[in-house]
Protein backbone atom coordinates (compact mmCIF):
# COMPACT_ATOMS: atom_id res chain seq x y z
CA UNK A 1 0.00 0.00 0.00
CA UNK A 2 2.73 2.27 0.68
CA UNK A 3 3.92 1.89 -2.94
CA UNK A 4 0.46 2.46 -4.04
CA UNK A 5 -0.23 5.59 -1.89
CA UNK A 6 3.40 7.21 -3.33
CA UNK A 7 2.01 6.67 -6.89
CA UNK A 8 -0.95 8.41 -5.41
CA UNK A 9 1.08 11.41 -4.61
CA UNK A 10 3.39 11.89 -7.30
CA UNK A 11 -0.17 11.42 -9.36
CA UNK A 12 -1.61 14.53 -7.76
CA UNK A 13 1.55 16.37 -8.59
CA UNK A 14 1.70 15.71 -11.89
CA UNK A 15 -2.25 16.38 -12.33
CA UNK A 16 -1.64 19.36 -10.66
CA UNK A 17 1.28 20.70 -13.19
CA UNK A 18 -0.60 19.30 -16.61
CA UNK A 19 -3.80 21.28 -15.57
CA UNK A 20 -2.59 24.27 -13.92
CA UNK A 21 -5.26 27.01 -12.80
CA UNK A 22 -5.27 29.84 -10.98
CA UNK A 23 -7.60 32.87 -10.23
CA UNK A 24 -7.01 36.41 -10.79
CA UNK A 25 -5.98 37.36 -7.13
CA UNK A 26 -5.03 40.97 -7.48
CA UNK A 27 -1.34 40.41 -7.07
CA UNK A 28 -0.94 36.91 -9.14
CA UNK A 29 -2.66 34.83 -11.97
CA UNK A 30 -6.46 33.08 -12.64
CA UNK A 31 -2.80 29.49 -5.90
CA UNK A 32 -3.98 24.04 10.75
CA UNK A 33 -6.05 26.78 10.41
CA UNK A 34 -4.42 29.64 11.73
CA UNK A 35 -6.54 32.92 12.66
CA UNK A 36 -5.54 35.98 11.15
CA UNK A 37 -3.25 38.55 13.14
CA UNK A 38 -4.69 40.51 15.26
CA UNK A 39 -4.91 44.72 14.23
CA UNK A 40 -6.01 46.94 16.94
CA UNK A 41 -7.02 50.51 16.09
CA UNK A 42 -6.25 52.57 18.96
CA UNK A 43 -9.19 55.16 19.92
CA UNK A 44 -8.64 58.83 18.63
CA UNK A 45 -6.75 57.34 16.06
CA UNK A 46 -7.07 59.79 12.93
CA UNK A 47 -7.35 56.58 10.60
CA UNK A 48 -10.68 55.04 10.09
CA UNK A 49 -11.29 51.48 9.54
CA UNK A 50 -11.54 51.47 6.10
CA UNK A 51 -8.78 53.49 5.55
CA UNK A 52 -6.84 50.94 7.58
CA UNK A 53 -7.82 48.13 5.78
CA UNK A 54 -7.24 49.59 2.32
CA UNK A 55 -3.72 50.08 3.74
CA UNK A 56 -3.25 46.86 4.84
CA UNK A 57 -4.66 45.15 1.42
CA UNK A 58 -2.58 47.29 -0.56
CA UNK A 59 0.67 46.55 1.25
CA UNK A 60 -0.52 42.46 0.81
CA UNK A 61 -0.65 42.99 -2.83
CA UNK A 62 3.06 44.71 -2.83
CA UNK A 63 4.81 42.52 -0.94
CA UNK A 64 3.23 39.87 -2.65
CA UNK A 65 4.20 41.05 -5.85
CA UNK A 66 7.67 41.12 -4.90
CA UNK A 67 7.71 37.66 -3.39
CA UNK A 68 7.42 38.53 0.06
CA UNK A 69 5.05 35.98 0.86
CA UNK A 70 5.73 36.05 4.90
CA UNK A 71 4.87 39.52 5.42
CA UNK A 72 2.31 39.39 2.78
CA UNK A 73 0.41 37.04 5.04
CA UNK A 74 0.74 39.04 8.18
CA UNK A 75 -1.13 42.32 5.76
CA UNK A 76 -3.59 39.89 4.19
CA UNK A 77 -4.08 38.57 7.91
CA UNK A 78 -4.38 41.95 9.31
CA UNK A 79 -6.71 43.45 6.43
CA UNK A 80 -8.81 39.75 7.08
CA UNK A 81 -9.18 40.88 10.76
CA UNK A 82 -10.46 44.46 10.24
CA UNK A 83 -12.75 43.45 7.86
CA UNK A 84 -14.05 39.97 9.53
CA UNK A 85 -17.10 40.01 7.61
CA UNK A 86 -15.51 40.55 3.86
CA UNK A 87 -14.58 37.60 1.60
CA UNK A 88 -11.86 38.89 -0.12
CA UNK A 89 -9.10 39.76 2.69
CA UNK A 90 -9.55 35.83 3.82
CA UNK A 91 -9.77 34.48 0.22
CA UNK A 92 -6.49 36.82 -0.46
CA UNK A 93 -4.97 35.19 2.58
CA UNK A 94 -5.36 31.79 1.12
CA UNK A 95 -4.19 32.44 -2.20
CA UNK A 96 -0.54 33.64 -0.03
CA UNK A 97 -0.22 30.42 1.99
CA UNK A 98 -0.93 28.53 -0.92
CA UNK A 99 2.23 29.90 -2.66
CA UNK A 100 3.70 30.29 0.66
CA UNK A 101 3.29 26.25 1.12
CA UNK A 102 0.87 26.57 4.01
CA UNK A 103 -1.99 24.21 2.22
CA UNK A 104 -3.82 23.28 4.83
CA UNK A 105 -3.52 26.92 6.55
CA UNK A 106 -4.73 28.01 2.54
CA UNK A 107 -7.47 25.48 2.87
CA UNK A 108 -9.45 26.59 5.88
CA UNK A 109 -8.73 30.29 4.58
CA UNK A 110 -10.46 29.30 1.17
CA UNK A 111 -13.45 27.52 3.14
CA UNK A 112 -13.92 30.58 5.27
CA UNK A 113 -14.14 32.77 2.29
CA UNK A 114 -16.46 30.73 0.59
CA UNK A 115 -18.45 30.80 3.84
CA UNK A 116 -18.25 34.42 4.16
CA UNK A 117 -19.55 34.91 0.05
CA UNK A 118 -22.39 32.58 0.34
CA UNK A 119 -23.46 34.22 3.31
CA UNK A 120 -23.14 37.84 1.54
CA UNK A 121 -24.08 36.81 -1.65
CA UNK A 122 -20.86 37.23 -3.58
CA UNK A 123 -20.79 35.25 -5.89
CA UNK A 124 -17.21 35.98 -7.04
CA UNK A 125 -15.54 35.18 -4.19
CA UNK A 126 -17.65 32.28 -3.48
CA UNK A 127 -16.53 31.13 -6.98
CA UNK A 128 -12.54 32.27 -7.06
CA UNK A 129 -12.36 30.15 -2.94
CA UNK A 130 -14.25 27.64 -4.38
CA UNK A 131 -11.58 26.71 -7.41
CA UNK A 132 -8.88 28.00 -5.48
CA UNK A 133 -9.84 25.27 -2.53
CA UNK A 134 -9.86 22.64 -5.34
CA UNK A 135 -6.58 23.03 -6.62
CA UNK A 136 -5.29 23.35 -3.05
CA UNK A 137 -6.63 19.82 -2.37
CA UNK A 138 -4.88 18.25 -5.65
CA UNK A 139 -1.44 19.95 -4.09
CA UNK A 140 -2.35 18.62 -1.17
CA UNK A 141 -2.93 14.87 -2.92
CA UNK A 142 -6.38 15.03 -1.67
CA UNK A 143 -7.99 13.98 -5.02
CA UNK A 144 -11.05 12.72 -3.79
CA UNK A 145 -12.06 15.97 -1.84
CA UNK A 146 -10.58 17.91 -4.84
CA UNK A 147 -12.80 15.97 -7.15
CA UNK A 148 -15.98 17.31 -4.96
CA UNK A 149 -15.18 20.87 -5.02
CA UNK A 150 -14.97 21.11 -8.59
CA UNK A 151 -18.22 18.65 -9.32
CA UNK A 152 -19.82 21.93 -6.97
CA UNK A 153 -17.61 23.83 -9.43
CA UNK A 154 -19.32 22.47 -12.27
CA UNK A 155 -22.80 22.90 -10.74
CA UNK A 156 -21.92 26.53 -9.27
CA UNK A 157 -21.02 27.48 -13.37
CA UNK A 158 -23.81 26.05 -14.86
CA UNK A 159 -26.11 27.99 -12.81
CA UNK A 160 -23.63 30.89 -13.17
CA UNK A 161 -23.11 31.23 -16.83
CA UNK A 162 -21.95 34.69 -16.63
CA UNK A 163 -19.87 34.50 -13.63
CA UNK A 164 -15.80 33.81 -12.90
CA UNK A 165 -15.87 29.81 -13.24
CA UNK A 166 -16.40 28.37 -16.28
CA UNK A 167 -18.30 24.51 -16.46
CA UNK A 168 -15.98 23.08 -18.91
CA UNK A 169 -12.45 23.71 -16.77
CA UNK A 170 -14.63 21.90 -13.79
CA UNK A 171 -15.30 19.43 -15.93
CA UNK A 172 -11.84 19.22 -17.09
CA UNK A 173 -10.38 18.94 -13.75
CA UNK A 174 -12.75 15.96 -13.00
CA UNK A 175 -12.22 14.00 -16.22
CA UNK A 176 -8.66 14.15 -14.77
CA UNK A 177 -8.94 13.01 -10.96
CA UNK A 178 -11.07 10.41 -12.69
CA UNK A 179 -8.08 9.26 -14.75
CA UNK A 180 -5.48 9.23 -11.99
CA UNK A 181 -8.31 7.05 -10.20
CA UNK A 182 -8.72 4.42 -12.73
CA UNK A 183 -4.84 4.33 -13.45
CA UNK A 184 -4.47 3.29 -9.63
CA UNK A 185 -7.38 0.85 -9.85
CA UNK A 186 -5.92 -0.87 -12.56
CA UNK A 187 -2.70 -0.82 -10.31
CA UNK A 188 -3.98 -2.08 -7.71
CA UNK A 189 -5.41 -4.95 -9.79
CA UNK A 190 -2.35 -6.25 -11.45
CA UNK A 191 -0.44 -5.95 -8.18
CA UNK A 192 -2.98 -7.89 -6.88
CA UNK A 193 -2.94 -10.48 -9.37
CA UNK A 194 1.01 -10.41 -9.49
CA UNK A 195 1.12 -11.05 -5.11
CA UNK A 196 -1.65 -14.30 -6.12
CA UNK A 197 0.64 -15.70 -8.77
CA UNK A 198 3.83 -16.18 -6.31
CA UNK A 199 1.85 -16.96 -3.49
CA UNK A 200 0.72 -20.08 -6.16
CA UNK A 201 4.35 -20.67 -6.86
CA UNK A 202 5.45 -20.68 -3.65
CA UNK A 203 2.96 -23.14 -2.82
CA UNK A 204 3.89 -25.58 -5.71
CA UNK A 205 7.20 -25.52 -4.14
CA UNK A 206 6.35 -26.63 -1.20
CA UNK A 207 7.11 -30.50 -0.54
Amino acid sequence: MGRVYGRTMRAARVLSSLFAFTLVAGFGTRAHAQAPAQVVVREGSSTTLDERYDEERKRGFELAARGDLNDAERAFGNAASLKKSLPEPRYLLGEVRRRNGKLADAAADFKAAMSLAATGKQKEFYAKALAALAVTFERMGELQQARDMWIKAVKFADDNPTGPLTADVARSRVQAIDLVFEREHVYINVRQRIQDRERIAEAAKAP
